[in-house]
C-alpha cells in the first residue's frame, strides 16, 4: 500500500509532515481505551529513531515553540519537513473525536515511518 501510494521516495518524503505529528501525537497520549500501551510504545520509539536520525545527521534547521507545542523543520533532499511535537503535559482525548480514524490512519503511518 505505501509503495502504491508513494511510488517515489520524494513523494514518501513530501507527505511525511502528517506522519510525524500524528505518531508524535500519540507517543503523547495516554493509553485508555483504544489506544494500548504498545501503540504508544511502538509511536515512542519511532519518535526516537526519527530524533536521533536527525541529530545524527546535523539536519535540524528551524525550532519554534507554540502553545499547541514544539514545532521542528528539517531539510531532506530538499524537501522542507515540518511536524509539530505537543507539550509533554497530560492529553486529554475529547468525545467529540473519532479515535477509529485516527488509528486508521496511524496504521499506516506506522508502516510509512
Amino acid at each position: 500500500l505505501v509503495k502504491e501510494r508513494y511510488p517515489r521516495f520524494i513523494d514518501a518524503l513530501r507527505d511525511l509532515e502528517d506522519c510525524l505529528c500524528m505518531v508524535h501525537l500519540f507517543a503523547s497520549l495516554p493509553s485508555v481505551g483504544r489506544i494500548t500501551s504498545e501503540t504508544t510504545k511502538i509511536c515512542k520509539e519511532l519518535c526516537n529513531h526519527w530524533q536521533f536520525y536527525i541529530a545524527k545527521n546535523k539536519l535540524l534547521e528551524k525550532v519554534f515553540v507554540s502553545i499547541k507545542g514544539i514545532y521542528y523543520q528539517v531539510i531532506i533532499m530538499g524537501e522542507p519537513i515540518t511536524w509539530l511535537v505537543p507539550h509533554e503535559f497530560t492529553q486529554v482525548i475529547p468525545k467529540e473525536i473519532d479515535i477509529r480514524v485516527m488509528m486508521t490512519f496511524l496504521d499506516f503511518y506506522i508502516v510509512l515511518l
